[in-house]
């Protein structure tokens, strides 16, 4: 099953794909420095699911355009988020124009593509603006939580899906363009319980929450980088 098969069963099977509680969504967008930018910019919500980043973004007061590779995660965005336009469309070769936008907001998204993140990255400065910016929020590979969920309990994930090493994504970007990528660790985000469809899934689901938050801390990383 690919990216777009899986998550378009998880549309049907779910609804709407809202991973974390309102107060998470803004301490993250807090600590990338996005709520920092000029507000009336433009804005790719680049994988953006059923809406959850882009909704937030709007309501900053960006232009925002989400774009997601499942037409059923699209469908549910476009019922739910009215401040954001939403496309169904690959991240890796998007229908954008060159020089489009002022910033790619990508939340949880370059995970999916651990071995692809230079093409991810050449696609992002080919539709961002002169001086544009990336905005990203990922899980951090140098964590037992990581290892944990993204090794050992890998269920609920889209093929090759891995935590990814912070200097990797510099070093990578860097090659397609990129400058200087300031980032910072983001501890103890908290999930919902929400989603699962199974005995299994509502067992593991509470598991994951209850390690996370009183056993082994989950970590990710956010932050940004500059075109060059």
């Amino acid at each position: 099953m690919d990216d777009k098969e899986f998550f378009n069963e998880l549309a049907k099977k779910r609804g709407l794909y809202k991973v974390y509680p309102d107060r998470e969504y803004a301490r993250i967008f807090a600590a990338s420095g996005i709520p920092t930018e000029a507000k009336g910019l433009r804005v790719l919500d680049a994988g953006c699911g059923s809406g959850a980043f882009s909704g937030s973004l709007a309501d900053m007061g960006f232009s925002v355009t989400g774009l997601d590779v499942s037409d059923e995660m699209i469908v549910l965005a476009r019922a739910t988020v009215k401040n954001a336009g939403f496309f169904v469309g690959d991240i890796l070769r998007t229908p954008f124009p060159e020089n489009s936008f002022d910033i790619v907001f990508c939340g949880g998204v370059l995970h999916h593509f651990p071995g692809r993140l230079r093409e991810c990255a050449l696609e992002f400065r080919r539709v961002l603006k002169p001086g544009g910016r990336v905005y990203f929020f990922e899980p951090y590979a140098f964590s037992l939580n990581s290892l944990l969920w993204y090794k050992l309990f890998s269920m609920d994930r889209t093929p090759g899906e891995a935590a990814l090493d912070p200097d990797q994504v510099r070093k990578t970007f860097g090659t397609a363009g990129f400058g200087k990528m300031s980032w910072v660790r983001v501890n103890r985000i908290e999930h919902l319980r929400t989603g699962a469809d199974s005995l299994r899934g509502l067992a593991v689901a509470a598991l994951r929450v209850f390690i996370s938050r009183y056993l082994i801390p989950n970590a990710y990383f956010t932050g940004r980088m500059d075109k060059l």
